[in-house]
């Protein structure tokens, strides 16, 4: 979780604004990753950064796979913004599948901007997935080199913070 939260803190820092998405897959799209040799969320992963490449997208983003009460698997996740939400969305339907049916209630792209709860909330069914699944969680290389560098300016800062705090409140043994 704390990847997913560093990484959600790099994007709003980042020039772009960042923003969830959701994406319900397809059942043929379910079914083939849940039989690919290197796994669902690999499965799934791999085929978006194709479709990025095909349409020369650079896009830092990171998504979980989340499931429903009824156990429906889909993919919550973030991006920086950098592509019009109707292009994302043409690319995650090569990618992942389209449906036939109200395609239009199948992703829900940049509705707000992206903030820290919106990773806790992604994972908030990490257990129960990755039993079903095994890895729950992806992002992409430059944005994880971003997440951790965030998270050390973060860790820093609240280093800082608390040994400031200490010599302005010592603690004294009893």
């Amino acid at each position: 979780m704390v990847k997913a939260v560093a990484a959600t803190a790099a994007l709003q820092i980042a020039e772009k604004p960042a923003y969830p998405f959701v994406f319900n897959l397809t059942h043929e799209a379910e079914a083939r990753a849940l039989t690919h040799p290197r796994g669902f969320l690999e499965s799934l992963k791999r085929s978006f950064d194709r479709q990025l490449a095909r349409a020369d997208v650079r896009l830092a983003y990171w998504f979980a796979i989340d499931i429903t009460r009824e156990g429906r698997l889909h993919i919550q996740g973030a991006y920086g913004a950098v592509i019009e939400a109707d292009a994302l969305k043409e690319i995650m339907w090569a990618a992942w599948g389209k449906w036939k049916v109200n395609p239009q209630f199948q992703v829900k792209l940049a509705w707000r901007c992206c903030d820290d709860g919106w990773a806790t909330y992604s994972l908030r069914e990490h257990r129960r997935v990755s039993k079903r699944i095994g890895q729950t969680f992806t992002l992409t290389r430059p944005l994880q080199r971003d997440a951790q560098w965030t998270y050390s300016e973060v860790r820093e800062i609240m280093s800082s913070s608390s040994k400031a705090s200490m010599q302005r409140h010592p603690v004294h043994p009893r």
